[in-house]
């Protein structure tokens, strides 16, 4: 439980970070992109707190800090649902502190706020189109969130440099995005700033807000999708663990150690002495496919036909047994 608290604290503050020092650089300096000093130094902030926030938090939530990133892990079958909407939701509280945070900052100390709205996305850039804003953002959100499954994954090659890519990556977007859209690839960033400006009194950037929720979901399912293609061996998940976060938790690992199944049970041995002759090419006897038949007809019915592997629900049962078994057996050898 005390893990669990620390990753949801760890994603509330992280997008705490990204929205402050992010959008606060914007508010400050202006995003006018025909004046480049503010444009690209806002850009800069963005990729420069992404950076850090990777290192302090990565090995503690994956720090997503995103909705639309974790939208993609639960689509990799990362994480469990159940753990995907709290994450969700610590993103969104974490971003409107943060930028609750800069309201009060600029307010009491009379600064101007050179965006006018606390570096909201519009539609300026794209002649007030939404539809042409929507297309902006998923090819922004694709891009963005296909590096990030990249070197996230436990196969990439950039496990020290992860950081630093995913920095580069999204200061990458926001440079050709802040121009078109403000770029938001990010929806808590979105729904906080909107939020924040209806508080203040302006309404424009709720209008269109569906734009920059609906477009980085869409386009992280993008990039799960072509994650795919590339992808050799299929991925096994968790996202069926519907339990408690403590019991789903002993099924998923961290999104940089992939998913833990060393700690779901393997298939009982009496499966195993079913389907052993059509198995005879498995040298260790976990990754063969049970038949359904004999699956169905077993005395353990607990048999995960994809993979091998008991379903997370069960495991616990079948680890007493097992557990019970062994003691029998070390009670005979004392005898």
């Amino acid at each position: 439980m005390r893990k669990i608290s620390k990753q949801y604290l760890a994603e509330f503050l992280g997008t705490g970070m990204l929205v402050f020092f992010g959008c606060g650089t914007a508010m400050l300096l202006g995003c006018v992109y025909m004046m480049g000093c503010g444009y690209l130094l806002s850009a800069l902030a963005f990729g420069l707190v992404m950076t850090v926030c990777v290192y302090l938090f990565g090995d503690i939530s994956g720090c997503h800090i995103n909705p639309a990133v974790t939208f993609a892990m639960y689509l990799e079958g990362k994480i469990s649902k159940n753990k995907a909407i709290c994450y969700t939701v610590c993103q969104c509280i974490g971003g409107f502190f943060g930028i609750a945070l800069l309201g009060i900052i600029f307010s009491f100390g009379i600064l101007p706020d050179q965006t006018t709205s606390f570096a909201s996305n519009g539609l300026g850039g794209v002649g007030g189109n939404p539809y042409v804003g929507l297309i902006v953002e998923i090819i922004l959100s694709s891009v963005f969130v296909g590096v990030v499954l990249k070197v996230t994954d436990k196969n990439s090659t950039l496990e020290n440099m992860k950081g630093i890519v995913i920095g580069l990556a999204l200061m990458m977007v926001l440079i050709l995005g802040i121009g078109f859209t403000g770029t938001s690839v990010n929806p808590a960033r979105s729904i906080a700033t909107a939020l924040e400006a209806l508080f203040y009194g302006n309404v424009y950037p709720m209008r269109y807000l569906w734009v920059f929720v609906l477009g980085p979901l869409v386009g992280a399912s993008i990039a799960v999708e072509i994650r795919k293609k590339f992808n050799k061996e299929p991925r096994k998940n968790v996202r069926n663990c519907e339990s408690s976060d403590e019991e789903c938790e002993k099924n998923e690992g961290n999104e940089d150690d992939d998913i833990r199944w060393d700690r779901l049970v393997p298939v009982p041995r009496l499966i195993e002495k079913e389907t052993e002759q059509n198995s005879e090419s498995n040298e260790n006897g976990q990754n063969f496919e049970a038949e359904p038949e004999k699956a169905e007809n077993a005395a353990d019915k607990t048999v995960c036909q994809e993979n091998g592997y008991a379903k997370p629900e069960d495991a616990d049962i079948i680890i007493q047994q097992d557990d019970k078994e062994l003691q029998k057996n070390q009670n005979k050898e004392k005898e």
